[in-house]
């Protein structure tokens, strides 16, 4: 029942977290950091932290939702696209990745990206520039108005002149270089490789909670219901060991031993298996004790509803085991406890209750004879009798099956 839960909760999980398929494409590019009107005019070296900062701003600006907005803008698609940015390590390299329903979307989104960036730079250092040769153009407006006034000519500017008009010819060459961002790397398809996949992420997560749910039902269900989950000790019952069991379909012969030999060691005697219900496996541990026994002796099987005569003339003395049914299958079920040398009562873990288990152990008890407890596990099944090592002996009548 875990088990199928497992399997429905891993469906439910991989079809609630299906993601429709996506692809992804990216580039690289190299971001300089612009040449700032001031370094120009003063001719100061540029700080060596200038370009972490500047890469820093760059690339919040690239993962901003303002820059995929202007993307989207310039590439209309069916589905808003997805870009994100990182940076190489501490270098200028920095990959743009675009995700889109098709991969020639994604291509779009990440050339278009590329290209939105570019012209952002560009009007961002022009911005700059402009407003530095405007202040420049004032400034030098003035000083030639000076010279005129003083009747100097200006063919012969002074040095302050002459060095404005110097650094005005460098920010006019600056405008005309094309912006810093160059492609190292054209835009390329990139397969999603080495990450788990929504679908399979969701049956996981579906199959262990439904898992967890079932088994958690299942313990709820057998605590209030008293079913048996375990090999626990019966008072006025010794436990036999081990398990048997029951769905197999054939018999374990070291089981069958071990069971046998912690029973009566007398040769002859009547074993009476009873079961804590009518399909507890009863029958199916009488031939586990049979074929045991049969090793050591002769051996006749029978039941509280095809009961033989336990002192016939045409055999030898020898072991009865008797499968009883359980309490209430027959009224014989008492008398064959009564002259059996031994009782066995059969509880099947995950079917037979704790309170019916107790109920036939007390019923056994109060008859005056050794009573023993074994469990089992799994659907009772009919067992093939494997051929015998030790004496063999022929059987009254085969048990029906419960």
């Amino acid at each position: 029942m875990t088990l199928l839960a497992m399997l429905i909760g891993s469906g439910i999980g991989a079809i609630v977290m299906q993601s429709p398929r996506t692809h992804t494409a990216a580039c690289v590019i190299r971001v300089d950091p612009p040449v700032d009107p001031n370094e120009i005019m003063t001719k100061a070296q540029r700080f060596p932290d200038v370009t972490p900062d500047f890469l820093g701003t760059q690339i919040a600006y690239l993962n901003s939702a303002g820059f995929l907005s202007a993307v989207a803008t310039s590439v209309p698609l069916s589905s808003p696209p997805t870009l994100i940015a990182e940076q190489d390590g501490t270098t200028n390299l920095v990959t743009i990745t675009g995700i889109a329903d098709t991969a020639d979307d994604a291509r779009k989104v990440v050339d278009t990206a590329t290209r939105v960036y570019s012209e952002h730079i560009k009007k961002m250092n022009d911005e700059r520039a402009f407003q530095s040769l405007d202040a420049m153009g004032h400034v030098i407006d003035r000083m030639e108005d000076d010279m005129r006034q003083r009747g100097q000519s200006l063919t012969k500017p002074g040095d302050d002149l002459v060095q404005l008009y110097l650094q005005r010819t460098s920010l006019q060459v600056e405008l005309a270089r094309p912006p810093g961002v160059v492609i190292a790397e054209p835009t390329a398809d990139r397969p999603s490789e080495g990450k788990l996949s929504m679908p399979a992420l969701g049956a996981a997560i579906g199959g262990l909670a439904a898992g967890l749910i079932a088994l958690t039902c299942a313990q709820l269900w057998r605590s209030r219901t008293g079913i048996i989950t375990a090999t626990d000790l019966v008072d006025d019952a010794p436990l036999l060991r081990p398990v048997v069991p029951l769905s197999r379909g054939s018999i374990e012969p070291s089981t069958a031993r071990t069971l046998y030999a912690q029973l009566s060691p007398r040769e002859s005697g009547r074993i009476v298996v009873v079961g804590a219900s009518s399909e507890s496996g009863a029958a199916t541990v009488v031939q586990y004790l049979a074929f045991a026994a049969r090793e050591c002796g002769p051996v006749i099987t029978d039941s509280v509803f095809h009961p033989c005569a336990e002192h016939a003339a045409d055999r030898e003395p020898g072991k009865i085991i008797s499968d009883g049914g359980d309490l209430g299958s027959s009224p014989n079920l008492i008398t064959f406890a009564e002259r059996a040398s031994h009782v066995v009562v059969v509880a099947r873990i995950g079917f037979d209750s704790k309170n019916d288990l107790a109920t036939a152990v007390a019923a056994m008890v109060n008859q005056g004879v050794p009573v023993s407890v074994v469990y089992g596990r799994g659907r009772p099944r009919a067992v093939d009798q494997p051929a015998n090592a030790g004496q063999p002996a022929s059987s009254a009548s085969a048990s029906d099956g419960r």
